[in-house]
């Protein structure tokens, strides 16, 4: 019994530290997904009959005239306090 006990704790230790990794890689997937998909998100958000102002204006805010490396490095930034946020707001409510 005691043996069935250890090798239940082993096992769901390990697929407790295996949840970080797990969501770092379907992270990454989703954001290469994303970018890898045909169509420019600045005009799927401000149709076709935008200028070229608000195009650029848009682009710049969110992040999309940036290198892919910064990209993808800022989401993952905006995933951790996303993540730190929610982590302090259920401590609040308790």
């Amino acid at each position: 019994m005691s043996r069935n006990l250890s090798k239940l704790f082993n096992y769901s230790l390990l697929k407790i530290t295996l949840i970080p990794l797990m969501l770092w890689i379907i992270s990454s997937l989703v954001f290469i997904l994303l970018r890898v998909a045909p169509g420019d998100p600045v005009d799927a958000i401000l149709g076709s009959g935008a200028n070229d102002f608000s195009r650029e204006f848009l682009r710049n805010k969110l992040g999309l005239n940036e290198s892919l490396i910064n990209q993808y490095f800022h989401t993952l930034m905006i995933y951790c306090t996303l993540i730190l946020a929610n982590l302090l707001a259920l401590k609040n409510q308790s």
